[in-house]
């Protein structure tokens, strides 16, 4: 299990909706987008997170911050 699948199962088992606040994961064209455009490298971990989820629907405050 990565980290962030530990860490968004954490989240679940505290908070079982949380899905139903945060959207549809990125493509890997979108991320890759990010990357082009800043001129900066995607970490794994950010990439592997933005897969899964691309943001908020409404703002959950996301461990304490908004995603």
């Amino acid at each position: 299990m990565t980290h962030i699948e530990r860490l968004l199962k954490a989240v679940s088992d505290k908070l079982n909706i949380y899905e139903t606040f945060l959207n549809e994961g990125a493509d890997e064209k979108s991320i890759e987008a990010v990357a082009a455009t800043t001129g900066l490298e995607v970490p794994a971990t950010l990439a592997e997170l933005l897969l899964k989820h691309n943001g908020e629907k409404k703002f959950l405050g996301f461990l304490s911050h908004g995603f």
